[in-house]
């Protein structure tokens, strides 16, 4: 399996195409784009935030039991 945006072409599909190897001419692009309402996103972020600060605690209070200020 190859990743999205790789071809490899023959020889032979290079002289058919007068040797253009620019790679719009043999790797399309995505045509699905997933869009996220601004809402969902700010939710999220506030989620992600909300953990960071907790996961920050945890480890502040590892550290300080450790004798490793922080």
């Amino acid at each position: 399996m190859r990743p999205n945006g790789v071809k490899v072409i023959s020889t032979a599909e290079a002289v058919r195409n007068d040797y253009n190897l620019s790679p719009s001419r043999y790797v399309g692009v995505a045509s699905e784009e997933v869009y996220q309402a601004i809402p969902d996103i700010v939710a999220e972020l506030a989620e992600h935030q909300q953990k960071a600060s907790k996961l920050g605690k945890d480890l502040a209070r590892i550290l300080k039991q450790m004798g490793v200020a922080g």
